[in-house]
C-alpha cells in the first residue's frame, strides 16, 4: 500500500512541480524512475539489515527514513535533491517488502 501511494502521490504533485518550481516533465520523469531504482536495491540491502537488527528495529528505521526524507524533499526546489530523496524514500520503502 505505502509504496503504491508513493508512486501515486507524485502524479497529483507533478503539476506543481513543473508550473511552480519550474521542473520539466523530463525531470520529473527522472524523479520516478529515481524511485523505482530505490525500491529495487533498497528490498535486497533492507533483506540483510532487518535479518541482522530485526523488524521491529528495522521498521523504526525505514519509518524515521521516509518521514525525514519527505520532510527534506517537500522543503527544497532543487532537482537532485527531489532525485536523491525519492531514491532514498523508494529504498526504504523496500523495506516493507521484505
Amino acid at each position: 500500500f505505502l509504496y503504491c501511494y508513493n508512486f501515486v502521490v507524485l502524479d497529483f504533485v507533478r503539476p506543481y512541480l513543473v508550473e511552480d518550481v519550474g521542473f520539466s516533465i523530463a525531470d520529473t520523469g527522472l524523479i520516478y524512475s529515481a524511485g523505482t531504482f530505490g525500491v529495487t536495491l533498497g528490498a535486497i540491502v533492507w533483506a540483510a539489515i532487518i535479518a541482522r537488527i530485526g523488524r521491529y528495529a528495522s521498521i523504526l528505521g525505514i519509518a524515521s527514513a521516509i518521514g525525514l526524507l519527505a520532510a527534506l524533499q517537500a522543503a527544497s526546489d532543487v532537482l537532485a535533491v527531489w532525485v536523491g530523496a525519492r531514491a532514498l524514500i523508494a529504498a526504504a520503502l523496500g523495506g516493507y517488502y521484505v
